[in-house]
């Protein structure tokens, strides 16, 4: 589910950097699934960038979507890792 959502979030982002970006700055679908893949993941290199206010928007809202997504997992995982951290003394005890 978690990765349907972000191919999902990636495909409907690219497209409409895509359509508002057409010319010279992303010429090609291909880059803009590029800077959408390179957005959610927060690298940010900086090679491919918007440049109409419509391009900024809409990646402004996909950098607050893609905080919102990586907060599901990350919470998941760090609630793991709490519950994990909270037994410790009963799992070295089962491990002697």
């Amino acid at each position: 589910v978690l990765l349907f959502t972000l191919l999902l979030i990636v495909l409907v982002t690219a497209t409409m950097l895509f359509a508002v970006e057409q010319g010279d700055n992303i010429p090609r679908v291909s880059q803009a699934l590029w800077l959408s893949i390179v957005t959610i993941t927060t690298v940010g290199y900086g090679d491919v960038v918007p440049k109409t206010r419509a391009g900024t928007i809409i990646t402004g809202v996909m950098v607050v979507c893609s905080l919102f997504y990586m907060a599901m997992p990350v919470g998941i995982i760090g609630s793991a890792f709490c519950n994990v951290w909270n037994d410790r003394h009963r799992i070295l005890l089962i491990q002697r």
